[in-house]
């Protein structure tokens, strides 16, 4: 599995990422932030995919927090799957409650922050288990610390425009 590091600026595909770096990386993704770019490609290039199903409800995850980030900074990405590998992502409020969830339709149940149970083709249940999980604000303070989130709007060292100055 890769980690953060290792997946940021290649064309990594989402169930090869650590649970916790994916986490990040949708948050990453949803900023329009180029190290994460491959997580939104690989959901709408692929086209009709099993690749595209799969990489798919990453992807729109990445555009939910797109459109809710500066209201809700405690939303939750969370990380299911079963053996550690992930799987499926869905937003949540700091309960537990679940904001967004791609395959909505098809859960059958969920216990906030445990198990969630998604129904497959025909009477088959697939049960996941919460693999990881990060707040919208604690994505940004990760990336920040490991130098991905530059943020050059009020240092000094950088030579920008600024007040009255010439352009």
């Amino acid at each position: 599995m890769l980690s953060l590091s290792q997946a940021w600026g290649t064309k990594f595909f989402p169930t090869a990422v650590e649970p916790s770096a994916l986490a990040t990386l949708i948050f990453a993704s949803a900023m329009n932030l180029t190290g994460a770019r491959a997580l939104s490609e690989s959901a709408y290039q692929q086209n009709n995919t099993r690749a595209a199903q799969v990489a798919r409800p990453f992807a729109e995850c990445a555009e939910f927090i797109q459109r809710n980030y500066n209201l809700h900074p405690e939303y939750q990405i969370v990380i299911l799957g079963t053996s550690g590998m992930a799987s499926h992502a869905i937003i949540t409020d700091g309960e537990g409650c679940i904001m967004h969830d791609t395959y909505a339709g098809s859960r059958l149940q969920y216990f906030p922050n445990t198990l969630y149970s998604y129904s497959l083709a025909g009477s088959v249940s697939n049960e996941m288990q919460k693999l990881a999980s990060v707040s919208l604000y604690g994505a940004y303070k990760i990336l920040q610390d490991q130098g991905f989130w530059k943020d050059n709007s009020g240092s000094w060292a950088v030579d920008l425009p600024r007040g009255l100055d010439a352009l």
